[in-house]
């Protein structure tokens, strides 16, 4: 690996705190309309972590102005004379990133101390890419595809308390938590609990607190209405990154103590790795974290990795893009096969404080992801409540009840050579979950008559007068099938859609 420079891996932290520099800051970055879709354009494909190489070659032509300028420190990692800087800028708006400490002033050049990164309606502050080569331990991600991951499965529930276990740069504490009127973000890294805080200030948040400490530690008996993590949980042969390697016992640890701390109805989100061992269900060792947590528990496995795959995976992000050494992949390689680890699972775990009746556990291979799935996985939760209420025949046909939002039907025709002839339909989510089941004919059409309005029996008798028969004909099979559908979110209570 090429060696970094000093003065980008140990440079300082930048600060906000004093008076009205917060607004002066985000004025230089709004003046120059550094938002994501102008960055991307600019940069010619979406902005990434760590792309600063992408960002330079894309600016090493063309006139100096306020946004190629921002790109330039902020993207690229570029130094850029001052006097250019000071006319570009203004020397009002180059005086402010310094005060701030975003900019360091070397003779006549100025440089970046941290990486810059829009997304959304915010920018985030965070490493710059020469800490990740030197391998400070302490160093903090920006919005990485795996925090966008878990703000896209997040449900989508305003509540009164949220928090970010294992913050890191405020990622989803200010991007996915805006529907929490107070937020609490949580790191046991200082210096991502400083950059969080810097980070909620450059974007005027003011219901964000931060702590640092050991997980749930800081928090005292505090209890939360929605928890997410992005855990280090990644199976490691050594501690190198302490926003990434963890392993499964920090999720398991996370899944223990985190009932002490959900508000009643509270809900848990967090994305985790566990091992897959030769010979044994995958879902072995996530189970045995669940025994007595008192909560519903949804664990959803959204890939398996062979162990080779899954280490050159991770060592390519830490050599970012230079040939991975062979002994480095040995050591990867050697430390999964030495724990019988033959492929590493990743998955959501969502867990809900239940009360009144038993918890419920289920664990399964995720159906195929259709953009945001928060919103489905709210809706799963609500209908399987439903289900657990209308425990008894008599009170599920008298339920009313409806389709999901985004509830398709599908149906498939292959040539026969005389035409084409019917090969099946299936009943499938168009977006979030993607949860499909076979269209069985009398489910189908009753799924066109429920309203929220008419009771499932009231709609059951209206299939079978357009058929022709009796209601009581079609009766036997159909609790069990609503039962299904309620249980995969297909349908829902009235009342949740």
């Amino acid at each position: 690996m090429s060696a970094p420079c000093a003065d980008d891996v140990d440079a300082p932290l930048p600060c906000l705190d004093e008076p009205g520099l917060a607004n002066r800051v985000r004025g230089v970055f709004a003046d120059a309309a550094y938002r994501a879709d102008n960055v991307d354009a600019l940069i010619g494909r979406p902005q990434a972590n760590w792309r600063r190489e992408a960002a330079s070659r894309a600016l090493r032509a063309g006139r100096d102005t306020p946004l190629t300028t921002l790109v330039k420190l902020f993207c690229g990692a570029r130094r850029v004379d001052t006097g250019v800087l000071d006319a570009v800028l203004g020397s009002a708006g180059s005086a402010a990133l310094e005060a701030a400490g975003l900019l360091a002033r070397d003779g006549d050049e100025a440089r970046a101390t941290v990486q810059i990164t829009p997304l959304g309606e915010h920018l985030y502050a965070h490493d710059l890419p020469a800490r990740h080569h030197a391998r400070a331990a302490d160093f903090v991600v920006g919005p990485s595809p795996v925090a966008r991951l878990l703000g896209a499965l997040t449900v989508p529930t305003p509540v009164e308390r949220a928090l970010d276990l294992g913050c890191g740069a405020g990622v989803l504490a200010l991007d996915t938590l805006t529907g929490a009127r107070h937020v609490t973000a949580v790191d046991v890294n200082p210096r991502a609990v400083a950059l969080t805080r810097f980070n909620a200030a450059l974007n005027g948040c003011g219901n964000v607190t931060t702590h640092a400490g050991d997980l749930f530690a800081p928090l005292g008996e505090a209890r939360f209405d929605l928890i997410i993590s992005n855990p280090p949980f990644v199976i490691a042969p050594r501690a190198t990154f302490v926003y990434r390697d963890g392993g499964a016992p920090i999720c398991a640890r996370i899944v223990r103590e985190a009932p002490a701390h959900l508000a009643t109805n509270g809900i848990l989100q967090m994305l985790c790795n566990w091992p897959e061992r030769t010979g044994s269900d995958w879902r072995e060792v996530p189970r045995s974290w669940f025994d007595g947590c008192g909560c519903d528990a949804w664990v959803l496995r959204l890939r398996s990795q062979a162990a080779l795959e899954y280490a050159l995976a991770w060592l390519g992000q830490e050599y970012a893009g230079e040939p991975v050494p062979a002994a480095a992949l040995a050591e990867w390689t050697d430390h999964l096969a030495g724990h019988d680890i033959a492929a590493v699972g990743t998955g959501l775990v969502v867990m809900r404080r239940s009360s009144g009746r038993p918890p419920w556990l289920e664990l399964r291979d995720a159906p195929p992801l259709r953009g945001a799935a928060g919103a489905s996985i709210a809706r799963v939760l609500v209908a399987r409540d439903a289900a657990a209420r209308l425990h008894d025949d008599t009170a599920l046909l008298e339920a009313r009840l409806c389709p999901a939002p985004d509830l398709e039907h599908h149906s498939r025709r292959r040539p026969d050579g005389s035409g084409w002839r019917a090969a099946g339909a299936e009943l499938r989510l168009a977006g979030g979950l993607g949860f499909a089941v076979k269209a069985d004919p009398v489910a189908t059409a009753l799924l066109g008559q429920l309203d929220g309005k008419r009771s499932v029996f009231e709609a059951l008798e209206r299939v079978a007068a357009q058929g022709g028969v009796a209601a009581s004909l079609l009766l036997p099979q159909l609790p069990a099938a609503v039962r299904r559908l309620l249980h995969l979110g297909l349908l829902v209570p009235a009342e949740a859609r």
